[in-house]
């Protein structure tokens, strides 16, 4: 879904376009043709709600990127790796009808760029600090995501010392196990030897015996 602060038609002929807007045209399998109109001089796109274009669609950042319009022309500024002009990256460059924004899966073709008189120093101020919102609700987004996904490794930490506490309690059980049987082994081996010399004995008797009976013989 896409909203945005100016009003868009679907679709609309290229023979409608308002002088002094920034008119796109969404390129792609989804809403495809559809057109979108931006008379601010400064527009921010991405999935945020402070966005002037916000594109709500899975994989779209929070904040993509800052396109700027004069009297001289546009720049786009990159605010996410994922966002491409042409099909390449960049950082800043000057956007030409014909040209096409990669907004994560979504590419927006430009139509027209409007001619715009420079900004009043309160309407700069306004974006201004609406950039620095953008920003900090960025990095606010990263921040959660890195604290969650400490918390997930944490987590799994603490289930797998469960785990290997599991895994040594069971070891040490085997282990005791082992040497009660061991020493079970241990006591039969001293019968057996006892049992053995015994046998040494009475068959030593036995043979004293043999032979003192032959001797009488």
């Amino acid at each position: 879904m896409i909203a945005t602060t100016a009003p868009t038609q679907w679709p609309i002929h290229p023979i409608a376009i308002t002088a002094g807007e920034l008119v796109l045209r969404v390129v792609g399998p989804s809403r495809s043709g559809q057109i979108v109109r931006l008379k601010a001089e400064k527009c921010t796109i991405g999935s945020g709600p402070r966005c002037t274009l916000r594109l709500r669609a899975r994989g779209v950042a929070p904040l993509h990127c800052l396109i700027l319009r004069g009297q001289a022309g546009a720049v786009v500024r990159c605010w996410s790796p994922d966002t491409l002009l042409n099909r390449q990256f960049f950082t800043d460059a000057a956007v030409s009808p014909g040209d096409r924004l990669g907004i994560g899966p979504i590419e927006l073709e430009v139509l027209e760029i409007g001619a715009t008189p420079l900004p009043s120093l309160e309407s700069r101020d306004e974006e201004a600090r609406r950039e620095e919102e953008a920003r900090r609700e960025e990095e606010a987004r990263r921040d959660e995501e890195v604290r969650r996904d400490v918390e997930e490794q944490r987590t799994r930490l603490v289930v797998r010392l469960v785990e290997l506490e599991a895994e040594r309690n069971r070891l040490d059980i085997l282990r005791d196990a082992l040497a009660a049987e061991q020493a079970g082994l241990a006591n039969q081996r001293d019968v057996l030897t006892n049992e053995q010399e015994d046998l040494a004995s009475q068959r030593n008797v036995l043979a004293e015996e043999r032979r003192a009976w032959l001797a009488e013989c």
